[in-house]
């Protein structure tokens, strides 16, 4: 292998694997939110100049994002919303408004938080947040369940309002703290580097 093509390589590295984070919020089983062995799910992907929320939930069916509310003071420039796999028609007013009030019930206050409109027949499940300017870090809205506090990293993120039936529905909120994220270049691309090198080395003394 010759040392231009684990250069190349290299770099490929970095730019797939350092431009995007994820997490995952979730609850299981609450007495009298849940029903009986369903969990809800939701899965958190941001970076890249998007947010993306997409319901992964099991145990239950016909789940839908009502609300989803995000700590960073940037307006969508559109929001692609889904139902299943299908990507509906239509622009980011025709779907969401904002909310009343930037404050989630029991999470905190969110710098944006949107709402999906009373007059349509829209369930999604799924929607990428498209926001101009976003680095890929969100930070914290310093709330942790009874007050706001210090770090705010430590805190809320992201939060989302999911719904189903007739008048079932939750909050949840979360942030990459504590949970699971997409290693970031450190991590991942130098011990990869690492062994490259080695391939590198031995196949340059086995060529000379």
């Amino acid at each position: 292998m010759k040392l231009k093509h684990i250069i190349g390589i290299l770099a490929l590295l970095v730019f797939t694997v350092s431009n995007a984070s994820a997490f995952t919020i979730t609850t299981v089983n609450e007495p009298g939110d849940v029903p009986a062995g369903a969990t809800i799910s939701i899965d958190v992907t941001y970076g890249d100049n998007q947010i993306t929320f997409q319901d992964t939930s099991s145990g239950i069916t016909g789940t839908w994002l009502k609300d989803f509310a995000y700590n960073l003071n940037i307006v969508p420039s559109s929001v692609d919303t889904y139902e299943g796999n299908t990507l509906l028609t239509g622009s980011f007013d025709d779907y969401w408004e904002p909310a009343q009030s930037n404050q989630v019930d029991g999470f905190g206050t969110f710098s944006k938080v949107y709402t999906l409109k009373d007059n349509t027949p829209a369930r999604p499940t799924k929607v990428v947040i498209h926001l101009p300017g976003f680095t890929g870090t969100i930070p914290g809205n310093g709330y942790d369940g009874k007050e706001v506090v210090a770090p705010l990293e430590g805190s809320n993120q992201v939060a989302v309002h999911l719904a189903w039936g007739e008048d079932g529905s939750i909050k949840i909120t979360g942030g990459s703290n504590g949970t699971t994220e997409i290693p970031e270049f450190p991590t991942v691309a130098l011990p990869v580097a690492a062994i490259l090198g080695l391939v590198f080395i031995f196949g340059r003394r086995k060529n000379e």
